[in-house]
């Protein structure tokens, strides 16, 4: 009986980006319509940080399946466990051969940097411990005593953008993706020479 022949497999790289930039744009939409409020504002953030991330982690598992052919796992899983902010880093200078780094003083990756800090506030809560003052203390009669909230307590709690639009709004978020996808992705790695947003290894 004669043996079948095994067919051989390749690796396939389902990119993730694609799929999160279209639910990117319809929140953009919603928030646009409804006039911008602050209930959509943590949403659209957190989708813009995950947006992010997913191009990132796109581009730099391609980018280890193109250097590194049958042992790319093993690259792609280093690339994967760097943190957020080092991926960002490390991009520019990977895909571009150590030509390029990205530029740190401009505005693109400022925005992306506090994106990157505002998404780990967000996803990863803690609490605040406040120091309260022992006369504050005074003529509660329960055990523990429950001391008077500080100022500012409800202020916090009545913020529904938990903050994370004091530096920069959504839509700022959102346009510094889509300015790395412009001044970036749809060129490198040879039409960057007169792009702000890197700079020339060579002058690091």
């Amino acid at each position: 009986m004669p043996t079948k022949t095994r067919k051989k497999k390749y690796d396939f790289l389902q990119y993730k980006y694609s799929n999160y930039i279209r639910v990117l744009e319809a929140l953009r939409k919603q928030y646009i319509s409804e006039g911008e409020p602050k209930r959509l504002a943590v949403p659209y953030i957190l989708m813009c940080a995950t947006t992010l991330e997913a191009r990132l982690n796109d581009e730099l598992c391609s980018h280890a399946m193109q250097l590194w052919d049958d042992s790319y796992k093993s690259i792609a899983d280093v690339y994967l466990s760097m943190t957020f902010r080092n991926k960002l880093n490390a991009l520019v200078p990977f895909l571009t051969n150590n030509k390029y780094r990205i530029n740190q003083d401009h505005f693109v990756y400022q925005r992306l940097a506090s994106l990157i800090s505002v998404r780990n506030l967000l996803a990863h809560p803690k609490p605040i411990v406040r120091k309260i003052e022992e006369d504050e203390l005074a003529g509660f009669k329960t055990w523990p005593p429950l001391p008077k909230l500080p100022p500012g307590v409800f202020e916090a709690l009545s913020d529904l953008t938990m903050g994370a639009t004091k530096t920069y709004t959504p839509i700022e978020y959102h346009d510094a993706i889509e300015k790395l996808n412009k001044w970036f992705f749809s060129r490198y790695p040879d039409r960057l020479s007169k792009i702000a947003m890197v700079v020339k290894s060579k002058d690091v």
